[in-house]
């Protein structure tokens, strides 16, 4: 009865967000490319939300621990107990509202801007064939966080950072590789 509900809410909040439900219905966990990929059972609907939620879990989870191991560092580093009980940091509870996200998204989106096959791709597609190309390329990200059913496919370690879930992204996705360190990174 409760999973039957929540089933329904899942359904009726995908029609909420503006496309979602059109992206990842067109996504099959069968590559037609790769015979080796063939799976019995695709998911429904609701389990590929379900699936993107639990990507989307781990991506606050390393922005929390970012803004929390930040917050730390910074009472730490000026000597401000005084003001702060640090026995009490023990129970803070930091939250993160989901559009924080937006900052991963940035950073994929500076790094694919930087991308020489990007450059390449953008440089060939007709000015009215731009937003196209875009919307491929989101998705393939949601392709590859739908098809990753274990997400540890994308992630190799548990990420500690925005810059962490982008480098992980951008690799599993565009097989772009960070050089740079996560402390490059600046909010």
């Amino acid at each position: 009865q409760l999973e039957h509900e929540n089933k329904v809410k899942l359904r009726q909040l995908s029609m909420e967000f503006y496309g979602v439900n059109n992206v990842l219905l067109k996504i099959t966990l069968n590559d037609s490319r790769d015979a080796s990929t063939k799976i019995e059972h695709d998911l429904t609907l609701v389990e590929k939300i379900v699936h993107c939620m639990k990507f989307i879990q781990i991506c606050k989870n390393a922005f929390l621990y970012e803004l929390q191991k930040d917050y730390y560092q910074r009472n730490e580093l000026y000597g401000n107990d005084d003001v702060i009980d640090f026995e009490s940091m023990k129970n803070l509870r930091f939250k993160l509202e989901t559009s924080r996200l937006n900052e991963i998204v940035l950073i994929i989106a500076r790094k694919l801007c930087m991308d020489n096959h990007m450059l390449y791709d953008l440089d060939m597609t007709s000015d009215d064939q731009i937003a196209v190309l875009a919307q491929n390329r989101v998705q393939s990200i949601f392709t590859a966080i739908v098809r990753a059913q274990d997400l540890s496919k994308i992630f190799v370690r548990k990420p500690l950072s925005a810059m962490d879930v982008a480098s992980a992204v951008l690799k599993h996705v565009f097989a772009i590789e960070n050089r740079e360190q996560n402390e490059s990174y600046s909010h």
